[in-house]
């Protein structure tokens, strides 16, 4: 039975495209993952542990999607009564069917690790520690099968005793809300508003069900000798949060057998005997003219589309827990961050700390894609799809009415979070309550994730399986989310995604507030083109393949030519100006560009390092504020003397890099070509300057502080008040020791 069991888990379809992903998404993490420093071998113990155990939250989705599409399937399919009647014990069969779901999810991780070694071969050697087995076992063994075996047991259990498939994805996603209770309500290290550094308590690493937070807080301190070559220990506390959890994985497996019921249920059957006996009450005939083409035919498609759609999401008692749950997870963590700060520090609640607080809804994707797959199949889960896609009503209009009632669920969200902020001020009597900056998070929260919905319907679309469905939109939005991570830093290439906003009573989102407006706008041309790329691909029909939608989505861009042209050209252009700003005005560098300009830096200039250089005696500047543009520009003079006891032929002018134009003037004097990739330039003295002699230097040049750039709480450039340490930006001679690479 269990070869069987598991045979049947390999086998689908599900199951073959999660563990491409996890393959594919374990090498990746190895070539291209940030955990830890330039130091740490990418195949150190410390990295390995650390992909495991984050990817173990994934258990989590893996095992909702399996328990729904295998465990159930003898209800689904109507084989119970079947199964039932044969020869087969109910031990056997619990246990067969538990065990395939522990393999088949424990699997996607052993295939991780497997992932994690081929990525070793895409890796230069210098970057490599020794090969170890017990490196990629070890994980496997501590984080791995204990974090799958509680996720199973508990999406098992919801399987076994409701026999429902939207209880198995209800306790899918309320084990995440839950773990992020657990973390915020136990000052869990991992979430930074959480921390309390005078909290010597223990709770926070016992009551995480995976074990990170004790991971990541027992490791922060370690060196690099350490991440290089150690194992994590089991010991203290760490060894009493598995023993806790892997008993309580033992008490619901218990439990689920006490409570698992062998045999058919009548009871549904019995209603149905009790509604039949109701009178039903006779309809005449009418009829009514439909002309099934038109604006007013497909609006009013729409609507009655949409009203459906919403009135089944508000009908859906998942979603109202799920909702309450939202809302006291928010509460909490809210309370926690702002009045309770790190050493007992009380704040007052006021709305700016409030909005920096809430303004980021991440884990609001969670419900979007759950939500999403429920939509999108909610016709084939019914059966009628075949009756709604024989219709005339266009797939534009389908199409929009599940994305607009996303979008009410979005708007849902962020409406009870102000309200959330709103309370939380009135009842600790501060009543200076800014609507204003409240409403701004329907843009600056909201809005992001409308996008979002574009881009899961799209995925989701893709495939007529729900479940896998599910797993390529979750695997993209957390390739998304956790780009940085496997090397992908650039906003352009991240998805809806922009730099951390930054709110203030001063100056609101000032700073990142209109590269927010360019990203917004970017990624909107972008969702237009998915739009129409979803529609021409919609699953209209059960009788069409893959290649078959495929083969419409010439038909549905040439219908849709003008939109697709106004999506293009907004993508490609704000593409190219956004380009523009952060790369060649703004100089961007990845993280691994910025440590290689370094070290280059040092190889290129470090030989000039005891070349004498004048010391400046008398500086006068003039700046002007250009506080729309958010640049400045600074124009100024040196005056200049030899005090190195030798003559000087030669000055080398040294920029800070942030400096986006400069010039030098110098009488009788000779320029060099600056060094644009350092803003660095060597100007020849037609007469040296001798010891004790004076030089003037007069200088001048701008920096673009534009919110395409990160802020620079030194270097800002505001409406209403302007900061800048100008010492840091004036020109500077010589070898400069703060460019070279420290770490």
């Amino acid at each position: 039975m269990l070869k069987f069991e598991l045979k049947y888990h390999f086998g689908q379809l599900s199951y073959i495209i999660a563990a491409l992903l996890f393959l594919v998404l374990g090498c990746f993490a190895a070539v291209q993952g940030g955990f830890g420093g330039s130091e740490i071998h990418k195949n150190a113990p410390y990295v390995i542990n650390n992909i495991v155990a984050l990817f173990s939250l994934l258990s989590i989705f893996a095992g909702t999607l399996f328990g729904a599409n295998v465990v159930l399937r003898d209800v689904i399919y109507k084989m119970d009564s079947v199964i039932f009647t044969t020869s087969v014990k109910r031990f056997p069969y619990f246990t067969v069917r538990f065990l395939g779901l522990l393999i088949a999810v424990f699997s996607l991780l052993v295939i991780t690790v497997i992932g994690i070694w081929i990525g070793t071969f895409f890796v230069d050697g210098s970057l490599l520690g020794p090969f170890k087995l017990i490196d990629y076992v070890y994980p496997l063994l501590i984080f791995g099968l204990p974090n799958v075996l509680f996720a199973t047991s508990l999406i098992f259990c919801t399987a076994i005793i409701t026999k429902n498939v939207r209880a198995i994805y209800a306790a899918g996603v309320l084990l995440y809300i839950l773990y992020m209770v657990a973390s915020i309500l136990g000052n869990s290290p991992l979430l930074a508003s959480s921390v309390k550094t005078n909290d010597p308590s223990m709770l926070p690493f016992l009551i995480d069900p995976f074990g990170l937070a004790s991971f990541f807080s027992d490791t922060r301190k370690w060196s690099d000798l350490q991440r290089n070559q150690q194992l994590f220990p089991i010991k203290e506390v760490f060894l009493a949060n598995r023993l806790l959890w892997l008993s309580f994985s033992g008490l619901v497996i218990t439990i689920s057998y006490r409570l698992f019921n062998f045999r058919l249920q009548t009871q549904g059957q019995t209603k149905q005997k009790t509604k039949a006996q109701k009178e039903i009450k006779i309809v005449a005939f009418k009829h009514f003219n439909v002309s099934p083409a038109g604006f007013a035919y497909n609006f009013a498609a729409f609507r009655s589309q949409f009203k459906l759609e919403v009135i089944s999401l508000f009908k859906h008692i998942p979603f109202m827990v799920m909702l309450l749950l939202w809302i006291f997870i928010f509460a909490v963590e809210l309370k926690d961050s702002i009045l309770h700060g790190p050493y007992g520090i009380k704040y007052y609640p006021t709305t700016a700390a409030i909005i920096e607080e809430m303004r980021s809804m991440k884990f609001g994707l969670v419900l979007l894609i759950f939500y999403a797959a429920e939509l999108i199949g909610r016709e084939r889960t019914a059966n009628i799809q075949g009756l709604v896609y024989s219709t005339p009503v266009k797939n534009s209009v389908l199409w929009g009415a599940k994305c607009l009632t996303l979008g009410v669920l979005v708007l849902v969200l962020v409406t009870a979070n102000i309200g959330i902020g709103v309370c939380l001020q009135v009842f600790n009597g501060y009543f200076d309550i800014e609507l204003p900056q409240y409403l701004s998070l329907y843009y600056y929260s909201a809005f992001p994730l409308l996008l979002f919905i574009i881009l899961i319907i799209f995925v989701q679309n893709l495939t007529a399986n729900k479940y896998v469905g599910m797993m390529l939109s979750m695997v993209v939005v957390f390739l998304f989310l956790f780009a940085p991570r496997l090397g992908i830093e650039h906003y352009l290439l991240r998805f809806a995604t922009v730099p951390d906003l930054q709110f203030s009573s001063f100056n609101n989102f000032g700073h990142y507030a209109k590269a927010f407006d360019w990203y917004m706008l970017y990624w909107t041309g972008f969702a237009v083109i998915l739009a129409v790329l979803t529609i021409g691909m919609w699953q209209s029909s059960t009788q069409r393949t893959f290649l078959d939608r495929l083969r419409f989505v010439p038909q549905s861009i040439w219908r849709s030519k003008f939109v697709v042209l106004i999506g293009a050209i907004i993508w490609v252009a704000c593409g190219a100006f956004i380009y523009q700003q952060t790369n060649v005005i703004g100089k961007y560098q990845n993280k691994q560009t910025a440590l290689q300009w370094k070290i280059d830096y040092e190889k290129k200039y470090k030989r000039f390092a005891e070349l004498p250089q004048p010391m400046v005696k008398s500086i006068k500047t003039q700046v002007d504020l250009f506080t729309d543009e958010g640049k400045y520009q600074v124009k100024g003079t040196y005056q200049l003397k030899n005090e190195s006891g030798q003559p000087i032929s030669k000055l080398w002018i040294s920029l800070n890099p942030a400096v986006t134009y400069f010039d030098i003037e110098i009488a009788n004097a000779e320029k060099q070509a600056i060094d644009q990739t350092y803003n660095q330039q060597f100007i020849n003295l037609k007469s040296p300057l001798q010891p004790g002699a004076e030089l003037k230097m007069d200088f001048s040049f701008e920096v673009v502080r534009s919110g395409f750039v990160p802020f620079d709480s030194e270097n800002s450039v505001v409406s209403n008040g302007s900061y800048i340490e100008m010492e840091k930006f004036v020109p500077r001679f010589g070898y400069n020791y703060g460019l070279e690479n420290r770490g």
